[in-house]
This record gives structure tokens, sequence and C-alpha cells, in this order.
């Protein structure tokens, strides 16, 4: 995790010609790269740690991913405990009758 400790100083005000005097500007300019590195900066880091961390392998070769039925991907490293709470139903199906099978997709 970053962490970036930032001292903002307060310049004095006063009239200003028109344009804007330098420092107000260096201050408007240096408020825009705080606000990129606190909300946007951070907000990409999990996703590219996440992807960098482990290749992702997401087919499954068969019914319950392998041979042995385990029904487990040993790779899955995005869902957790934590994230499982967030899955949202993506979609339903009606069927006219009772389906016996594995899923087919």
């Amino acid at each position: 995790m970053l962490n970036v400790m930032l001292r903002l100083q307060r310049w004095p005000t006063g009239s200003v010609a028109r344009g804007g005097s330098s420092k107000r500007r260096l201050l408007r300019r240096g408020s825009a790269w705080l606000i990129c590195l606190l909300f946007v900066f951070p907000a990409s880091l999990p996703a590219s740690l996440v992807q960098a961390a482990s290749p992702l392998r997401a087919n499954w070769p068969q019914f319950r991913y392998d041979a042995r039925h385990s029904g487990t991907n040993p790779f899955e490293h995005v869902l957790s405990p934590f994230s499982v709470s967030r899955l949202q139903l993506d979609w339903t199906a009606k069927t006219g009758a009772v389906l016996i099978s594995s899923p087919a997709v």
C-alpha cells in the first residue's frame, strides 16, 4: 500500500489580476493531482495486483472441474467470503418441466 503525506499551505488571497496569480494556479494544479492520487490511483491498484498475482484460468475442462469431479478451481483467487456478498443474479429462465441434467453451456 502506498501512503502519501502532503502538507497544503494556504496562500494569502487578495486582488488578483486577470488570469490569476501563479501561486493560485499552482494550488489548483496541485489540488487536481491530489484528487487523482487519492481517488483514481488507489481504485486501479487492486485490479492490477490481482491480475499480476496469478494468471486467470477460468475454463473448466469438464463438469465439476476435473476427472475427480472435485468441483473446485484451485486457481480461483477472485472470489472470497468478502466478495461473494456482492454477487448479483445475472439471469433466470423458466423451463416447462423438471430438468435432470448436468449443466450445458
